[in-house]
């Protein structure tokens, strides 16, 4: 049969009908489950039919005269009904060596090569197209900086949502499903989108490149008054953490430094590799560019020429935050300008867009989360700042942050890979509680004050818990003074860890850390002295773990575990396990 027509895919108005049929003319296909259709909402839901329960074909599809008939789901006026025709990429014909070639087989086969290749046609032909290259080479032209910055401001909250990673390999649900891909462990779907997107595995990360933001953020990790210590808290410590060692700190980032100066970072970056197999970084900054009044489709360039052209090109997939919300009081803690016009807000906006543009035309994760901690785009809630007023998080705000992020970042990437409890490799004694004093406390721990602290042992399901109800407003600190048993413990790696949940009230001020290695370069968890504003744990944060980075110890004889916290108004009832330090081979 001849195929001479390059109609794959068909668009009616909706008729109201339940009888009133849609003509399928000029399209062929051999088979009814090769069409999707689906209804489109004046507001652009798109909803999948399925046939027999929403739709009926008519006549034959193999003679390009069927129609589509929905039998029980009128299409509304203000919709649209979509007809799109997947051809299937297989080929079925099973030709004998030097035997007959039937011609009628030989001719359907060629049919089907030609559908499917109108079918791609129009799949690649709605794809969305940005040729950053021509934009690199034009970067200094300051109409087209103007034109990608106007360009991109209308898009840019739908394109961090529906575009934060290319589409997967399968392009619509029909496809999906005849592929029995397994939606719920490997895929997911965006929202009012049919294209399949795949879920990424997300294991090692580095913090950075970045600005003072990324640095004030990651801190030592080991605290949770910083945000990037909150989000990996909130993931249940499913990441581990590939530090700047060359630096001798965490975080791969310097304060006031622009996005056009990260390359320092990026450079220090790929050098951990391959020992660090690192896979993603994180990265975060722009806040210095609007500051210096860089063109925003400049910053953008910045991003993708000098950070993420580099990290992809190596093997790293940068993960793009944007940048925080500008208080509307004087930066006192930053340049030291006046905000109060907005003109610093407004650049932030901007900027986030064309970020979120740039991202989107190279396929790079995009995250735009602020909302949670802003009055308005680009205007910081100040509850959410430090004290002083700056564009760095306070604890609180650095919480409410993480949690929103957490909760995207495990929609998007299975945590899999990293279990922080496969490790049993303790190195100070009565980790896993083996042994109770007095009925109510692990042998050898202890925690001041006592007087507020009623303590008890508690068994369940996920179990032994060791509880703590300590009423409000208590300062509460948790210990090990013992020797490690694996004596002297210098030039090891070690890591700590402690497991807990919330049961009642709330749990705030808090600090883990492993001593006395590791004490004294950590920030406070908590730098602002209003009580009100301090970071907290919840019940219904569930099951966390605290995990420091694993170091390697120097030369001191002794690694403790030490646990700082105080309790809210209503006091808290926390259970913990697994106060300890691990050894690393």
């Amino acid at each position: 049969m001849v195929t001479s027509s390059q109609i794959s895919q068909l668009l009616f108005p909706g008729n109201g009908s339940t009888s009133t049929p849609y003509p399928l003319t000029n399209l062929r296909f051999d088979e009814n489950a090769w069409l999707v259709v689906v209804e489109i909402a004046e507001d652009g839901v798109i909803t999948l039919l399925d046939e027999g329960a929403d739709y009926t074909v008519m006549g034959s599809g193999a003679a390009s005269s069927a129609s589509v008939v929905t039998g029980v789901r009128a299409i509304p006026v203000s919709s649209q009904l979509r007809v799109t025709r997947n051809t299937p990429r297989t080929q079925e014909a099973d030709f004998t060596a030097n035997g007959a070639i039937p011609s009628a087989t030989l001719e359907r086969r060629l049919d089907w090569l030609t559908m499917q290749n109108i079918d791609l046609k129009r799949d690649l032909d709605a794809l969305p197209v940005l040729n950053i290259a021509d934009a690199v080479e034009a970067s200094e032209s300051a109409a087209l900086a103007a034109s990608l910055a106007a360009g991109v401001a209308e898009e840019a909250a739908t394109l961090a949502v529906t575009n934060r990673f290319p589409p997967g390999p399968y392009v619509d649900d029909k496809d999906a499903f005849n592929h029995q891909v397994p939606v719920d462990s490997m895929y997911r779907k965006a929202a009012g989108v049919l294209a399949w997107r795949q879920k990424l595995v997300i294991g090692k990360v580095a913090m950075g490149p970045g600005d003072s933001q990324t640095a004030f953020g990651a801190a030592t990790l080991i605290e949770t008054g910083a945000y990037w210590g909150w989000l990996r808290f909130m993931l249940g410590s499913r990441l581990d953490i590939v530090s700047d060692t060359a630096a001798g700190k965490i975080p791969f980032a310097t304060g006031g430094h622009k996005i056009s100066q990260f390359g320092v970072h990026v450079t220090a970056l790929i050098a951990t590799l391959p020992g660090s197999q690192i896979k993603y970084a994180w990265v975060m900054g722009g806040t210095n560019d609007a500051l210096a009044n860089v063109e925003p489709a400049q910053s953008a360039l910045d991003m993708r020429n000098v950070v993420c052209a580099p990290l992809k090109d190596a093997g790293i997939v940068p993960l793009v935050f944007a940048p925080y919300p500008m208080p509307l009081a004087v930066l006192t803690g930053g340049s030291g300008e006046d905000n109060m016009t907005g003109i610093y807000s407004a650049r932030i906006v901007a900027l986030r867009a064309a970020l979120a543009a740039m991202c989107a035309a190279e396929g790079i994760p995009y995250y735009d989360l602020n909302s949670s901690i802003e009055l308005s785009p680009g205007v910081a809630n100040p509850a959410m700042m430090n004290d002083d007023g700056n564009v760095h998080l306070g604890p609180y705000g650095a919480a409410i942050f993480a949690r929103v992020a957490a909760v995207q970042v495990s929609a998007d990437f299975d945590l899999s890979e990293v279990d922080p409890l496969n490790n049993v490799d303790y190195i100070t004694p009565n980790a896993n509680f083996s042994a109770i004093s007095g009925g109510v406390n692990p042998t050898g721990y202890f925690f001041s004050p006592g007087g507020s602290i009623t303590p008890s042992i508690v068994t369940d399901g996920d179990g032994t818990w060791w509880r703590l109800q300590v009423t409000a407003g208590t300062a509460v600190t948790l210990w090990h003074p013992g020797q490690n048993t694996e004596g002297d413990p210098a030039g090891l790696d070690v890591d700590g860890i402690l497991r807990l949940r919330v049961q009642a009230g709330e749990l705030k001020h808090t600090r883990f850390m492993i001593t006395p290695i590791l004490n004294g370069a950590s920030r406070s968890s908590d730098a602002t002295s209003v009580a009100a504003r301090a970071a907290v744990i919840l019940p219904v944060d569930g099951i966390k773990i605290f995990r420091t980075p694993i170091v390697t110890i120097g030369a001191d004889a002794n690694i403790i575990p030490q646990w700082n916290f105080t309790a809210g108004a209503a006091g808290v009832t926390v259970d913990i396990q697994l106060p300890t330090v691990r050894l690393y081979p």
